[in-house]
């Protein structure tokens, strides 16, 4: 058999060069070995994309690897190939595969490409391009045509590579041009000043039609292409970059990359100064078709000074993205000092694209001429930001000269210079949407953005909005943070100036310069709907109004639970501000505590605002006039705006408790009729007449003057804590004609505390240089979720009627079923419409079960939908539990609410949100320990109806009447008896089948020989039928009511432990009494005894502050009874109201054998862990654990120790200790980690060895290769 290769005529290889071809299969070895020390996969290469429907909705795809490192060297008619020398010869060497090594510059001609077929790897060991183009001739435009099948690698990581340079003008051809199914992967290598726009322009290094392309290192440089300065992309084309450097590329659109259609994923890489005139870095087009979304996704690398340079302000921008269809997802990423000249987006712009951000870095990027969005701008689609830092982002103003900005000089006092008053509807220094929703969710920073224009209709020193807005906490409590945001003029936040007082007194004085509304978010006209149902606003300012937040005319806000303290505005609203259209509601579902926020002029540089030129400009020069008023809340008259009268439903209760009065409203000034709070000389623009400041002018009031009605005399009545006030100037009885201008007064302090600890949206430290410190409005505002209902839980007394006493511990079924109300829905008029209850927003807690979740549903963490055969929703329901976190404030008391729906802390009242337009049932199927519910006809449990129809519920009455009640009592009968329920300490469940001793005791209250043995009944035949005994009467496991006890004193005891649980030694002492037939619950926390499994408790704690709190560890526990498992810990951090709160999640993983190998931590706090449900040892044993940390927290030192507790049969409290000392407070200390030391949790010799190991192997790659080079050159 004869091989025709083999007889083909060879030409002899000289000793020396076999010996390079040796050296090469050992260095192309040794650059594999680099590779696996570096990280670089060497699998060989998998397609993940396998149909176009695997990848319909995937948008966070895997970057795919680099192809396996190939390590033959082929010898191909005579052609070796480890020196190829020409065009025949790297063609025949790319054919046969394997390692193609160029050793002297290539030629290419005019016509005719390279087809790869198979894979091969390109080496060079040419100084400067290994291939050169000449003028190609139609259709030859591509050196290598890579088809299905094919690969080529290019370059080596770490080792021998390749460059494509300096190829312009006609003499250019593309790179390589990948089909589908063909692969082009860069491992290394140059490619520098290529010019394809002669040719088409359709990148310069790859143009992809449907196949791969993947980047793992290498240096791309000012490249220069009409789209795609380095990667042209289209078709099902997937495209991963996880390493290199791409430096000064351009294009018209994509300075890096156009992507028309397809996939792409960049999770590593350095992007600096490449520029396009739309998509500085990458440009995503258009969907793959109809039915597969498109997608980018950037988990990581840097990006760093690339523009967006086109200044038409019509769909362009993106200083690093531009999409225009499909999904983009950032999670992760450095995009720092990016710039679009267009519309906006100094990093990312999208229109119709469904963005998500869940991490990343966005610092110093900025829009410069355009709408906004320094960071990112949106029109249409959606934008999900739920992570990430966005620092120093801004709207501004200037001109690029050189590839360098000459900022717009701007009037910081609002007189000279107009140059940053370019028209309305501009602003957000971090993020600007026009149209679409964007969502802010969870642990988002917001930090030092700024917008400079100060044109009315615009704003949001962080974020602009037009369309809707959701700002909200995530499931663990995490709120989005707004620090040191502003809308101003100046690149300083603040114009700091020292004044005195006529004392002689010296104070520092933070000047807000002239700027737009909003500090921190701005929400745009045009019906535009805003959700604050979380966050957190800090020290943001404005120089006009709402100095953390503002919303515009014809928009609604809906705000939960909030509250405002130490807000400063320079003349109204110290708190809160209404414009003279805007309105706003206190709600009972969710309303907001203002206190201590003041006005102070000082902070406004227009010195025509002065208390002197106010009473000056006024006809009567009369000093009852002042230029402030309202340290807590203003409401302008509508004489300056819309004429129609203006509201707000005022509260003298907060959310904190419902019941009790929680502030004393005071006049504080009163804002003349005339006076707009905006319109002062500045914002009228340049020239305008001085009495501008009639804008801030008010009448002054005497001190404690108590809120009076509009007849100037009667003091105002809260009826059920709410008085609604409106203003006029038409002369209407019962209206304010002027403005309205309070303070809180008489708050507790402990009223305040409960506040700000409870609050979802909290606003403090903020200014604003006009009017509303915190919050300024135009619009509607609704201080509450949408919708909310609101009742309380009450004892009856001997008559059956309501008392004021509460009651705790009640549980709930609320249901809804399809009812046609009239309500407005989706349109702006009421109609009639067959709708069905629910969360209003699926997206907002507590929301809609998993399917058959039924443990979640009963544990009332969320809503279930009942379907019929075709899908149709047929019924939704809630179980409801007291929330009674207020009854729980001792400071070992372990209470947590278990539940998601009430959000009234106050025991017996709720208060729910999150209510969809429908006809709700609500019944009580669990009542307070003690009592029993009332009965309705036909002597079953009774039921309550109330309706939601586009505002807070509305109870009907016993007729089915709806009425305009928004509250409801409703009451209970006490049992006769002694009642109590036994219940889990940590998940509040009851624990059935318990035995307790009943002990009668003596005169002297000492224990007699009587007593009375008490089984849990459960079976209600042999419970519901009093026959004289004293036992359980009550057939709820784990509740007990006893009955028939004579006169006298006695004592409680349990006589047995639960299995898993504690034994504890606790005695209830209670006393029935003649002529009484109820003996209350016996216990002071509403009946409720618990036991407790057993526990221990420890903190992770910085050796050098011990009460610094370190987030993020982890741990092993071993020991106790033989055959327990290993189980872990890990460290849990949320707020204590959170949907998903550390304490609820109560439930531990378990084997087969119903072990724990995984212990839940049921501490809220970062850096504290408390497990519960170790094994309980019997009487008289103790059982030994070890605890062990296994993950330090970041930038700690792992610490090799291990800390031993004991567990006993008795309730106690656990002590950890090292060795035999016992640890103090059970505080477990960490060392910082050395700046030295790059890695945490290991020995820094064993780094030393592997980095030391791995940089003498590269050192000895690099002198292997220049050897070679230079053997090379002595065999030509």
């Amino acid at each position: 058999m004869t091989n025709s290769k083999l007889d083909m005529p060879q030409r002899e290889i000289p000793e020396a060069r076999r010996h390079v071809m040796r050296f090469a299969n050992t260095f192309i070895a040794s650059i594999a070995a680099i590779s696996f020390v570096s990280g670089v996969a060497l699998t060989a290469y998998a397609d993940p994309i396998s149909t176009v429907a695997d990848i319909t909705t995937d948008t966070a795809a895997t970057p795919d690897s680099m192809p396996e490192v190939q390590t033959n060297v082929a010898t191909v008619d005579g052609y070796d190939c480890a020196q190829v020398t020409d065009w025949n010869g790297l063609n025949k060497c790319i054919a046969a595969g394997g390692v193609v090594t160029i050793t002297e510059k290539i030629i290419a001609p005019t016509s005719g490409s390279i087809t790869v077929a198979t894979a091969s790897t390109i080496l060079s060991t040419v100084k400067g391009t290994a291939i050169e183009a000449q003028k190609p001739e139609a259709g030859s435009t591509d050196l290598f045509v890579i088809n299905k099948g094919g690969t080529l690698t290019v370059g080596a990581a770490g080792g021998a590579s390749f460059e494509y340079s300096g190829n312009t003008g006609d003499n250019v051809r593309v790179f390589a041009h990948i089909n589908a199914g063909g692969t082009l992967a860069v491992a290394n290598g140059t490619f520098t000043g290529n010019d394809s726009t002669a040719i088409g322009g359709s990148g310069t290094l790859a143009y992809n039609d449907g196949g791969k392309v993947i980047i793992a290192g290498g240096m791309f440089s000012n490249n220069k292409a009409t789209h795609g300065g380095v990667i042209w992309q289209s078709g099902s084309g997937s495209l991963t970059i996880t390493g290199g450097t791409f430096d000064s590329n351009t294009s018209d659109n994509g300075g890096v990359v156009y992507k028309d259609k397809g996939f792409a994923t960049i999770a590593g890489g350095t992007f600096t100064g490449n520029s396009a005139q739309v998509g500085g870095v990458i440009t995503q087009q258009q969907n793959v078709s109809n039915d597969v979304k498109s997608t980018l996704t950037v988990s990581g690398g840097t990006f760093t000074g690339n523009k967006s340079l086109k200044s038409d302000i019509n769909w362009n921008g993106g200083g690093v993205i531009r999409s225009r269809a499909g999904v983009v997802t950032v999670s992760g990423g450095d995009f720092e000092n990016n710039m679009s000249l267009g519309t906006g987006g100094g990093a990312i712009f999208v229109g119709d694209t469904e963005l998500t951000v869940t991490g990343g870095t966005f610092k110093g990027n900025e829009s410069v001429n355009g709408l906004g969005g320094g960071a990112i701008y949106q029109t249409q689609g959606t934008v999900t930001v739920s992570g990430g830092e966005f620092e120093s982002n801004r709207q501004t103003y200037g001109t690029l000269n050189d590839q360098t900005i000459t900022y717009t000089d701007c009037s910081t006092d609002g007189e000279t210079k107009h140059n940053c008053r370019k028209g309305g509807y501009r602003g957000g220094g971090a993020i600007h949407t026009d149209g679409g929703t964007l969502t802010i969710q969870g642990s988002v920073r917001f930090t030092g953005n700024y917008e400079r224009d100060w044109t009315a209709f615009s704003g949001g020193g962080a974020v602009y909005v037009q369309g809707v807005l959701w700002v909200k906490s995530d499931a663990q409590g995490h709120a989005p943070e707004f620090t040191g945001n502003w809308a101003g003029v100046s690149d300083d936040q603040y114009q700091t100036e020292t004044v005195t007082d006529e004392q002689g007194k010296q104070t520092t004085v933070n000047k807000s310069p002239v700027g737009g509304a909003g500090g921190a978010i701005f929400l745009q006209n045009n019906n535009s709907m805003g959700y604050l149902m979380g966050g957190e606003f800090k020290n943001n300012s404005s120089g006009y109004l709402g100095g953390a937040v503002y919303t515009e005319e014809g928009s609604t806000t809906y705000i939960a639970k909030a509250v405002a303290y130490g807000n400063t505005a320079g003349h109204f609203g110290g708190g809160f501000w209404l414009c003279p259209s805007g309105n706003g509601e206190a709600s009972k579902g969710g309303n907001i505590a203002l206190f201590d926020n003041q006005t102070d002029p000082r902070i406004d540089p227009n010195d025509g605002n002065s208390e002197s030129n106010v009473q000056g400009a006024q006809p009567t020069n009369s000093t009852e006039f002042t230029n402030q008023a309202g340290a807590d809340l203003a409401i302008m008259n509508p004489w300056a705006k819309s004429g129609k009268p203006n509201t707000f439903q005022l509260m003298d209760t907060w959310f904190t408790d419902r019941t009790k009065t929680a502030v004393t409203w005071q006049w504080d000034g009163m804002p003349i009729q005339r006076a707009s709070g905006f319109s002062d000389s500045w914002q009228a623009g340049m020239g305008a007449d001085k009495v501008g400041n009639i804008a801030v002018t008010a009448y002054k009031s005497p001190k404690d003057t108590a809120f009076t009605k509009s007849d100037g005399t009667t003091k105002v009545e809260f009826a059920d804590h709410m008085y609604l006030i409106q203003l006029s100037f038409h002369g209407e009885t019962g209206m304010y004609q002027k403005g309205v201008a309070l303070k809180a007064t008489n708050v507790a302090d402990v009223s305040k505390e409960r506040a700000k600890n409870s609050a979802s949206v909290k606003f403090t430290g903020n200014q604003s240089r006009l009017s509303g410190g915190a919050f300024g409005t135009n619009g509607r505002v609704l201080f509450s979720t949408p919708y909310t209902a609101s009742w309380e839980k009450v004892a009856l007394n001997t008559n059956g009627n309501l008392t004021d006493t509460k009651l705790a511990g009640s549980v709930w079924e609320l249901t809804s079923v399809p009812t046609t109300l009239s309500v407005k829905g989706d349109s702006s008029t009421q109609t009639d419409q067959t709708v069905i209850g629910g969360p209003h927003t699926e997206t907002f807690y507590p929301t809609y079960c998993t399917a058959g979740d039924e443990e979640s549903y009963n544990a009332g963490k969320c809503w279930k939908k009942d379907t019929d055969a075709n899908g149709n929703v047929i019924k939704v329901s809630a179980i409801i539990t007291d929330n009674e976190a207020d009854e729980h404030t001792s400071e070992d008391d372990k209470y947590s609410y278990q539940g998601s729906f009430d959000n009234n802390p106050a025991a017996g009242g709720f208060d729910l949100n999150n209510l969809a337009n429908g006809q709700y049932t609500l019944t009580e199927i669990k009542a307070p320990v003690g009592y029993s519910p009332e009965i309705g006809t036909g002597g079953s449990t009774k039921t309550y109806k109330f309706n939601v129809r586009d505002g807070q519920a509305k109870w009907l009455d016993d007729a089915g009447n709806e009425t305009t009640a928004i509250d409801k009592a409703i009451g209970n009968t006490a049992m006769p008896g002694v009642a109590w329920e036994k219940q889990d300490a940590d998940s509040h469940t009851t624990i059935a089948d318990t035995k307790w001793t009943i002990t009668k005791l003596d005169a002297q209250g000492n224990p007699t020989d009587t007593s009375y043995q008490i089984t849990d009944c459960t079976e209600e035949n042999d419970c519901k039928t009093n026959n004289g005994d004293v036992q359980d009467y009550d057939a709820q496991p784990g509740r007990f009511l006893v009955n028939n006890l004579p006169v006298g004193g006695y004592l409680l005891t349990e006589a047995s432990t639960p299995d898993g649980y504690w034994h504890t030694n606790v005695k209830y002492h209670f006393t029935v009494t003649a002529g009484k037939e109820t003996v209350f619950p016996i216990v002071t926390t509403n009946g409720v005894i618990t036991n407790q499994k057993p526990t221990v408790s420890w903190s992770k704690v910085d050796e050098d502050d011990r009460n610094k709190l370190l987030e993020g560890s982890e741990w092993e526990i071993s020991g106790g009874p033989q055959g327990t498992p290993t189980a872990t810990v890990v460290d849990c951090s949320t707020t204590d109201t959170a949907q998903e709160a550390c304490s609820k999640n109560t439930t531990n993983t378990v084997n087969d054998k119903g072990q724990v190998t995984e212990y839940r931590d049921l501490d809220n706090a970062a850096g504290v862990l408390r497990i519960s449900g170790l094994p309980r040892p019997a009487q008289g044993e103790t059982y030994t654990f070890t605890l062990k940390e296994t993950q330090s927290p970041t930038g700690y030192v792992l610490k090799d120790a291990q800390y031993t507790f004991a567990i006993g049969y008795d309730e106690s409290v656990v002590q950890l200790k090292l060795g035999d000392e016992a640890l103090a407070d059970n505080k477990v200390t960490n060392a910082k980690a050395l700046s030295e030391l790059p890695l945490t949790g290991g020995d820094a010799r064993s780094w030393m060895w592997v980095s030391g190991g791995l940089a003498l192997f590269a050192a000895g790659a690099v002198l292997a290769y220049e050897w070679m080079k230079r053997r090379n050159a002595l065999l030509h």
